[in-house]
């Protein structure tokens, strides 16, 4: 079973509510008036991982496109975690410049990341629509 998990100062909710299914409560929590969630797949993430590879990054949005962005971003996040390869796919958004998001995004492997890229909600939003809405983007990418 998979099940999801709070993360502060994130953004992605696939339900909207803020919360996850295993989490007491309704409506959406804040931090600094920052939306609170993630969710990442717990059942197959294990202490020290090796060959998972991990992707870092960082958007800048261009003026006036950080909403679009974050709701772009809360409805790839479900289609992400769809993907069997992927152990964790979180976005966070700065509480001192709200046009900045950090991406936080686990795979399997290698393999698993190419296939990631290889989709096609990655080529339609992420590609297509997110990214024309940016004035900087960088990605690091680490395998453990």
């Amino acid at each position: 079973m998979r099940t999801g998990i709070i993360k502060q100062n994130c953004i992605a909710c696939p339900h909207g509510r803020g919360r996850s299914n295993t989490e007491q409560g309704s409506g959406p929590r804040n931090i600094g008036g920052v939306p609170v969630s993630s969710y990442i797949k717990t059942d197959v993430i294990a202490e020290g991982r090796k060959g998972m590879t991990i992707v870092l990054a960082t958007y800048t949005t261009a003026p006036g496109k950080d909403g679009e962005v974050a709701d772009l971003l809360r409805s790839y996040t479900a289609l992400v975690l769809e993907e069997p390869g992927c152990l964790a796919f979180e976005v966070y958004r700065s509480v001192d410049d709200r046009r900045r998001f950090l991406l936080l995004e686990k795979y399997v492997d290698r393999a698993a990341f190419a296939a990631h890229q290889a989709t096609e909600h990655f080529t339609e939003v992420a590609v297509e629509q997110i990214r024309p809405l940016l004035d900087n983007r960088s990605v690091e990418i680490v395998d453990t």
